[in-house]
């Protein structure tokens, strides 16, 4: 369980430097492990660099600090009810170091497509493979041959020195490849996991994304927490998804290869949801491309027909049929699904419940997945505006999160895969959640 939990908002970064002023008197240099995600909409001359260097030195000598660069949370409210969207933020986590393993891992994860480059796709310091008629043979898979997030990985080498059975949790910090890691952590059957794709900042710091470990700044790989279990508190993992349209009844996938959806109740995946859409009269031209701003799902169902996760889809081919998801596989042949659509440019609002835990002894640590299209909304002019989310560490990212609930899977009829213990949101609105009471 976490000793603090905080999210301060406000609408400037002298707000945040005296927060982090006393986050660092409080608990700094007390053998506790501290996390951190600092918004990265603060302007370089408004003081980006000098909140990351105080927070980066709140642990100088006992314990360690962990963080990343975020999105901006969207659609907080005043209490007046008023909407604000831009404002700069910055969420804490202290966990006693006894209790949370600090680790760090550079497994690769899959990498990005480069045309007419195919060799590429290889890692330059990989083994080669031999020649020989063994690798011709049928039904080789030459994408999973180059690509090392497909190959068994052991765990981040300071995780390896917990004990499986007492890790509660693996919470995490990644760039927009975390496959390997995400397979490295299969092992561990009986451990939640949630990790947050850091927010995309190449043109704020000239790194993909941007993480740290006390004062090193990191533009790949993963930092993260193992938490170990704890008698005096149950964990509960959540998600929950906001602004979704149902664009169909329930039907039963009945044919799947990889992250593609063959078949939907024995037919054309992609045309059924073309009906869908038409049904629903939404516009056929946005229907017909499948836009990353107009985004379509694929919804998983549990017995009692709630939604347990989401796949966004990616490509739809309407004389083929298959679908393709954001996903590394598909739910299996025999799960119950719906077709989901979030409408475009839709506002996004964190829920009460979330900004209104002053009293609340719950703990909770979230994961919210936002468009990189904000809609505009009401901004508020109030220099010294500040509010104080407490017991709450929320953050956000336009890349989305991991997710894994090891309370939940096959054994609960929802076709997840074996090797899929986890799965990727990266639908806006989508929240994940760690819970402590």
């Amino acid at each position: 369980m976490p000793l603090h939990l905080s999210t301060v908002l406000a609408r400037s970064p002298k707000v945040l430097q005296a927060h982090i002023a006393k986050i660092s008197k409080t608990y700094g240099n007390q053998n506790l492990n501290i996390a951190f995600a600092l918004s990265a909409n603060i302007p370089e001359h408004s003081g980006l660099a000098n909140l990351v260097e105080s927070l980066t030195r709140i642990n100088p000598i006992h314990g360690e600090t962990i963080g990343c660069l975020s999105s901006p949370i969207p659609g907080m409210k005043t209490a007046d009810d008023s909407i604000m969207g831009d404002l700069f933020s910055c969420s804490f986590a202290v966990f006693d170091a006894s209790r949370a393993q600090v680790f760090e891992s550079n497994i690769p994860g899959k990498v990005a497509p480069q045309v007419g480059r195919w060799h590429s796709f290889r890692d330059k310091n990989a083994s080669e493979i031999p020649v020989g008629e063994n690798n011709y043979r049928d039904g080789v898979s030459w994408e999973d041959i180059w690509d090392q997030s497909t190959h068994a990985h052991p765990l981040p080498e300071e995780l390896q020195k917990l004990e499986p059975e007492n890790l509660e949790a693996v919470v995490y910090f990644s760039d927009i490849a975390p496959e390997g890691l995400s397979n490295s952590l299969k092992v561990l059957h009986q451990t939640t996991k949630m990790g947050l794709l850091a927010t995309s900042t190449p043109f704020i710091t000239g790194r993909p994304v941007t993480l740290f470990r006390n004062k090193r700044i990191l533009g790949s790989g993963a930092v993260g927490l193992g938490l170990k279990k704890s008698a005096e508190t149950k964990l509960q993992a959540e998600v929950e998804f906001s602004n979704l349209v149902k664009l169909s009844e329930p039907m039963t996938i009945t044919r799947c290869e990889g992250n593609m959806i063959n078949t939907i109740n024995d037919s054309n995946p992609t045309q059924l949801l073309l009906a869908a859409i038409k049904h629903c009269e939404l516009d056929m031209e946005v229907s017909m491309s499948f836009k990353e701003e107009e985004q379509f799902s694929i919804g998983v169902l549990t017995p009692n027909g709630q939604i347990s996760r989401i796949y966004r889809v990616t490509a739809g081919d309407p004389s083929r049929g298959s679908l393709s998801l954001d996903s590394e596989r598909s739910p299996l042949p025999g799960t119950s699904v719906l077709f989901l659509h979030h409408p475009k440019r839709t506002p996004i609002f964190v829920p009460d419940y979330l900004q209104r835990l002053q009293s609340s002894s719950t703990y909770r640590l979230c994961f919210m997945s936002v468009s990189d299209m904000i809609p505009q909304v009401q901004s508020i002019e109030q220099e010294d505006l500040e509010m104080v989310l407490e017991n709450t560490f929320l953050v956000a990212s336009e890349n989305g999160f991991i997710f894994g609930d090891a309370s939940r899977g096959s054994i609960n009829g929802e076709g997840i895969s074996d090797c899929e213990d986890t799965w990727r949101n990266s639908i806006a609105g989508g929240f994940g959640m760690l819970k402590w009471t």
